[in-house]
């Protein structure tokens, strides 16, 4: 049994939009997916990529993936990857998978020299949590999201 960790493609839009979906089911959060598998190959297909996305194959078969993006600190003056989702196949997990596809990630880090990679979890994701803190990941309560969407930001918007 082996795992190898891919670059997704824009071929790949399907499956990347598959997981999508998958974590949102996972989140109780499907009705909140407005995106389609279309839209996810023009992300990846675009140039430069509006998104990146890795895809964790067990023997072959797709069992998870990852989907990130570069971003810029300010403050530090440099790049960070920041990542969007990881998604594991149910029955793919606690099998270290996940770590390897951090770790996947962080080796990207290192050899880009891009010095940090961030993530956000959802505060009810228990199981989640643990695992980061287990990698010995940090959380910081400097910050709370917020975002405009819809009918408030067309207000906003206006002068």
């Amino acid at each position: 049994m082996s795992l190898t960790i891919r670059s997704a493609g824009p071929a790949d839009a399907e499956l990347v939009y598959s997981y999508i979906r998958a974590l949102a089911a996972y989140h109780d959060d499907l009705d909140l997916v407005t995106a389609d598998a279309g839209q996810i190959e023009e992300a990846l297909s675009a140039d430069p990529p509006y998104i990146h996305a890795d895809i964790a194959e067990w023997d072959g078969k797709p069992v998870g993936g990852t989907i990130w993006v570069y971003m810029f600190s300010t403050f530090t003056g440099q790049r960070n990857i920041f990542l969007i989702d990881l998604y594991l196949d149910d029955a793919m997990r606690g099998r270290g998978l996940g770590r390897a596809m951090l770790q996947h990630l962080a080796a990207r880090c290192v050899k880009e020299g891009v010095p940090k990679l961030e993530w956000t979890v959802m505060n009810h994701n228990k199981p989640a949590i643990g695992f980061y803190e287990a990698l010995g990941a940090e959380s910081s309560n400097l910050a709370t999201t917020y975002w405009l969407e819809g009918d408030t930001l067309e207000a906003v918007a206006q002068p």
